[in-house]
């Protein structure tokens, strides 16, 4: 697995990422048969088009995230707070998921806490761990 580094949110660069280089990439490497495979040329693509920018939109989304302490966020409330696309801010949401800054809210008797999202469907709330 690669890990890079980076400048941080103030210019420090992080001593190393614990987050692979794009792990978009790693879910779409492996063919329907489990065969290892290229990465898409228009995943390769997508990702360099956004890599200077997914550092930036990581830790907002997180200190918004944050923000609502124990009433979280669902992805589709993250994306209609930045008036942006959900396909902008769901692959941060992962990453943070990944690196385990976020967590799926659960209530008093451990059931995933879900809320309607502005198409009528049921989402899971996410809160910082």
């Amino acid at each position: 697995m690669s890990t890079e580094r980076q400048l941080g949110l103030f210019g420090a660069a992080p001593a190393k990422s614990r987050l692979p280089y794009d792990i978009c990439r790693r879910k779409s490497s492996r063919s329907t048969r489990g065969k290892r495979r290229d990465q898409p040329r228009e995943s390769y693509l997508a990702n360099e088009k956004v890599h200077p920018s997914k550092y930036r939109v990581r830790a907002q989304v997180l200190e918004w995230i944050r923000s609502r302490g124990s009433e979280g966020a669902t992805a589709d409330e993250v994306a209609a707070h930045f008036e942006c696309s959900p396909n902008h801010t769901a692959p941060r949401i992962s990453e943070l998921k990944v690196l385990g800054e976020l967590v799926d809210a659960r209530d008093d008797q451990g059931q995933l806490v879900r809320r309607k999202t502005r198409g009528g469907c049921w989402a899971r709330v996410l809160v910082c761990r």
